[in-house]
């Protein structure tokens, strides 16, 4: 019997719409970084906001909910854009 994928409890939520943007962009200032992680990064509502806000950094987001990284437009032939599956759960 196969086991069937349970996903993470808070897969698909986000804080991204709770928060004043501005704020936090005042606060962590991403323009700063060449290097930035988004550890469970879910559908990449924070990647997305960052790859604008830091266009030069690479961005690594990583979330153990498989279905993530495809509603961010993730694009496995982009290498810029790429999901990297070495963060895959």
């Amino acid at each position: 019997m196969q086991q069937q994928e349970r996903k993470p409890v808070a897969a698909g939520k986000s804080s991204y719409d709770l928060v004043e943007p501005q704020r936090l962009w005042d606060a962590v200032q991403p323009w700063n970084y060449s290097t930035i992680i988004d550890a469970g990064c879910g559908v990449g509502n924070y990647t997305l906001a960052l790859s604008q806000k830091a266009p030069a950094a690479n961005i690594l987001a990583c979330d153990l909910w498989r279905e993530g990284g495809v509603r961010t437009g993730a694009n496995p032939d982009d290498e810029k854009h790429r999901p990297d599956r070495s963060c895959r759960g």
